[in-house]
């Protein structure tokens, strides 16, 4: 799951009434050092609020990347692409993070997760105890300057569109020369997430529900 589908499900499950905001920000942390290429350390901020976002981060994964219904859609998404030419690994990291994406944009059209979202990330500035703690201390001003520039920037908005989606695909994959897309693939791409995006919509806010539904009981 991408990042607003994170916070989607933290929202809803989040032991922690009184820092909701930074549980949220937490079930993001993985992605934004990830982004950045920032390495977690084991720490993860245990016992604060933040340190509880990571890991729901880590068990919403787990239910969201097994569930029945994303690996039928990635194995759909994969066929097509692989029947129009375009090469295996591409095609397999376009229907994993372009699905991801699709349904983050979908969800990003509620206002209650719209809302949720930039809470998350208005409470970086008032830095959350243990977001500090959870890089490397060589690192920590790279992370600050880091999570600076996405409340700078925030999170990209676009993602309810396939050909926007498919057009950041091309820049992502554009640094892994495996799976690099041939400039002619990505309007390929963007036709087959198109074809694909009203079973994303129709079903986004039900995968949140599903994952929450486990989730609820393990936290």
């Amino acid at each position: 799951m991408n990042l607003i589908g994170h916070i989607a499900v933290a929202r809803r499950i989040g032991s922690h009434p009184h820092d909701a905001d930074v549980v949220a920000l937490g079930s993001v942390v993985p992605d934004l050092a990830a982004w950045g290429r920032f390495r977690l350390t084991g720490r993860h901020a245990q016992g604060t609020a933040l340190g509880h976002g990571i890991s729901i981060h880590h068990q919403t994964d787990t239910e969201f990347h097994s569930h029945r219904w994303f690996v039928d859609i990635q194995t759909q998404i994969r066929s097509a692409l692989e029947s129009a030419g375009v090469g295996r690994g591409p095609a397999r990291a376009c229907a994993h993070v372009g699905t991801e994406m699709l349904i983050d944009g979908t969800l990003h059209q509620d206002p209650q997760i719209a809302e949720a979202t930039s809470a998350a990330l208005g409470v970086i500035g008032s830095a959350p105890r243990g977001l500090t703690q959870i890089v490397a201390p060589d690192t920590v001003t790279d992370w600050e300057r880091h999570l600076g520039s996405v409340v700078w920037y925030g999170i990209p908005v676009d993602y309810h569109d396939p050909h926007a989606v498919a057009a950041r695909l091309g820049r992502i994959l554009n640094r892994r020369p495996r799976l690099r897309l041939d400039p002619n693939d990505v309007g390929v791409v963007a036709a087959i997430l198109n074809d694909h995006h009203p079973n994303i919509v129709d079903s986004a806010h039900q995968i949140v529900d599903d994952v929450v539904a486990v989730l609820t009981d393990h936290n």
